[in-house]
């Protein structure tokens, strides 16, 4: 099970080293996908729902409940292994979506609630109606 963590970055390049360890834990941007982003963030968050979020806020970061981390405890994290990948859309669950648009990849945070699918919107921190695009090479790593 993935953890709630919270980092203090020291640097752009302390930051990319975050976020491939995060990366190779399963975590992903909630929109860039495995890609380093947003390396002058101050803080960045990794949700047990494996989004990767970021923030400026001292305060925040101060009262936010995930556990502080740092990138050596990063490293004693085990991968996990409860993720399967697919190419079939799961009907059920939890589960971050992989593609391919105009030559890039992207991702999201996707989950299904009652009848409908909602994505997770990092700008709002709120899950919303998912919507379909014309997409290529798709994949969908389940959460369990």
């Amino acid at each position: 099970m993935k953890q709630n963590l919270k980092f203090r970055t020291k640097s752009p390049e302390h930051s990319e080293a975050i976020q491939k360890r995060l990366f190779d834990l399963g975590y992903s941007w909630a929109y860039q996908g495995q890609k380093e982003s947003w390396v002058e963030a101050k803080y960045i968050y990794a949700n047990s729902d494996s989004v990767i979020l970021f923030n400026e806020s001292k305060p925040y970061f101060d009262k936010h409940e995930n556990k502080e981390s740092t990138l050596d405890e990063l490293y004693e994290l085990k991968k996990d292994s409860t993720m399967e990948i697919v190419t079939d859309e799961p009907e059920s669950g939890q589960f971050i979506k992989i593609w391919e648009y105009q030559g890039e990849v992207w991702s999201e945070a996707v989950r299904w609630k009652g009848p409908t699918r909602e994505i997770y919107d990092s700008n709002s921190d709120e899950w919303v109606r998912y919507s379909c695009g014309n997409y290529t090479n798709i994949k969908y790593v389940i959460l369990k």
